[in-house]
């Protein structure tokens, strides 16, 4: 895969020899791309415009809030290196929440800014955001593949791509993962003998999600702290026909991991 895209699908001669002996790499290739396409093609209807945000309520406390006008660093620390070229008020009014404001500095200072976003389709957006919730950030040490929410993630990604892609023209593919279980006529969920949680991963969270030999990271702020499958998008109940996890069989899953 990474030859082809380097040369433009151009290999060399001794992987057709390859794809013959394993023709199914070709279904993986196939199932594997009809993903990305999903993944990089925009949606045709942009959706409704989003409303204005409400401007602030000026009876309402302004501590610790964007539009608060006092120095955070000022209240807080009783200076700031910037002075007087600073474009907040260095003053404490009478009864200033302090805490808010300290609140306010720290989150801004875990926080960094994220590179541009890629544009890419509303199913992957949130797939993206959900890993970015549950993985730690690229500066920590990263989590197994084998972590309880990850493997929650991941069993939910698969159902959901398995459901799409029994739809569509990459159906046959499906096959090459299919367990051969006794009354089973088909791939379903819980039929399945291997699911490629990594791949799958790497393709949907391109540019976001990374493999490190300590585990799995994301693009996440410095101090970001990890999230549950269940507090997610594709983690709540009402989910589930969308391709997430029911709460029900989450704690079936969880109870079969601690069992193990």
């Amino acid at each position: 895969l990474a030859e082809a895209k380097r040369q433009c699908d151009c290999v060399r001669g001794e992987w057709q020899n390859v794809l013959i002996q394993y023709p199914e790499v070709g279904l993986w290739r196939e199932l594997r791309e009809a993903i990305r396409q999903r993944v990089w093609t925009l949606d045709s209807d942009p959706g409704l415009a989003q409303p204005p945000p409400t401007p602030p309520d000026p009876r309402q406390p302004m501590d610790g809030k964007d539009a608060d006008p006092i120095c955070w660093n000022f209240v807080t620390d009783g200076f700031c290196k910037k002075g007087s070229t600073c474009r907040y008020l260095h003053a404490e009014p009478e009864g200033y929440d302090k805490s808010k404001a300290n609140e306010a500095r720290v989150k801004m200072r875990t926080v960094i800014k994220r590179k541009d976003e890629p544009k890419t389709s509303r199913w992957a957006r949130e797939w993206r955001e959900t890993f970015r919730a549950i993985l730690p950030p690229s500066s920590s040490s990263g989590v197994p593949i084998t972590d309880t929410e990850v493997r929650l993630a991941s069993a939910a990604l698969w159902h959901d791509i398995a459901d799409w892609a029994g739809k569509a023209e990459c159906h046959r593919c499906l096959g090459l993962f299919a367990a051969e279980t006794p009354g089973v006529t088909g791939p379903g969920r819980g039929s399945w003998a291997f699911v490629p949680a990594n791949d799958l991963l790497l393709v949907v969270g391109e540019g976001s999600v990374g493999f490190t030999s300590e585990g799995i990271v994301a693009d996440n702020p410095l101090l970001y702290k990890r999230q549950p499958f269940s507090t997610t998008f594709y983690g709540t109940p009402h989910d589930s026909e969308a391709g997430g996890l029911s709460a029900q069989q989450q704690t079936q899953q969880q109870q079969q991991q601690q069992q193990q």
